[in-house]
């Protein structure tokens, strides 16, 4: 396991339990670490790992 991806469960489950209580801005606000910030951040990570080059793609 690459050391870049520690901490994205612990952040992105922290979201998910403030959003199943009720906070639901914890599901999509950009402004904090909700689990859609969480995630896109994980995929932002994951595209650099493999060296994927997006623009390359258009």
């Amino acid at each position: 396991m690459l050391t870049r991806f520690t901490g994205y469960d612990t952040r992105f489950d922290a979201a998910l339990r403030l959003a199943r209580a009720g906070q639901y801005e914890w599901v999509d606000r950009t402004d904090i670490d909700s689990c859609h910030r969480v995630w896109f951040q994980l995929h932002e990570d994951l595209v650099a790992t493999l060296g994927i080059d997006r623009l390359a793609e258009y």
